[in-house]
């Protein structure tokens, strides 16, 4: 009897870990430096940023692995202006970008 609950008892630690799932964050903080509001999209999370304003959008994934994730971004109501770029996320980052949109 004692030795079938150490048999549990082991196996139940060595399962524990792998049910469970680290998760990584990352932060991407965007400053609209131009003379339009512009929308950033960035996997699934969309933020509408007027001139001189700033915001940080907050990203979290599975694991703790890098990610590789596109950012769009554009004048509101001009989506045919829109622009990306390719960004590779690690754990605990924090990337700035300074962005904007002049008037045509």
């Amino acid at each position: 009897m004692i030795k079938r609950c150490g048999w549990i008892l082991l196996l139940a630690v060595l399962l524990c870990p792998a049910g469970c799932t680290r998760t990584s964050e990352a932060k991407v903080n965007v400053n609209n430096t131009g003379e339009l509001t512009i929308k950033v999209t960035i996997s699934y999370s969309t933020s509408q940023i007027a001139p001189g304003q700033s915001d940080t959008i907050t990203l979290t994934w599975p694991g703790r692995e890098s990610m590789f994730i596109s950012m769009l971004y554009y004048p509101v109501g001009q989506p045919a202006r829109s622009e990306y770029r390719d960004l590779e996320l690690n754990p605990g980052d924090v990337l700035d970008f300074n962005l904007g949109f002049n008037k045509i």
